[in-house]
C-alpha cells in the first residue's frame, strides 16, 4: 500500500491445492488492485481459495494503516 492504494499482493505462501488456487490467486489479485477494493466475486471451483485470499489481504490491509 502506497499512497492509500493498494500497489501489489503478493502471495507468500498458502495450502491451498496448488492448480486450483494459483489462478483464483491471479485473477482476484488483479481485480482487487483494479478496483481497489477486497470486495471481489469469488473464482467459482475455488470459493475457499478465494475467501481466504480475501481475508488476508483485509488483515494486512488493516496492518498496513
Amino acid at each position: 500500500v502506497s499512497g492509500g492504494r493498494i500497489n501489489d499482493i503478493e502471495v507468500v505462501t498458502h495450502e491451498d491445492t496448488e492448480n486450483v488456487a494459483a489462478p483464483a490467486f491471479d485473477a482476484l489479485i488483479r481485480e482487487m488492485i483494479d478496483r481497489q477494493t477486497t470486495d471481489v466475486d469469488t473464482v467459482s471451483g475455488a470459493t475457499g481459495s478465494s475467501r481466504g485470499l480475501r481475508e488476508a489481504v483485509e488483515d494486512a490491509l488493516w496492518e498496513a494503516e
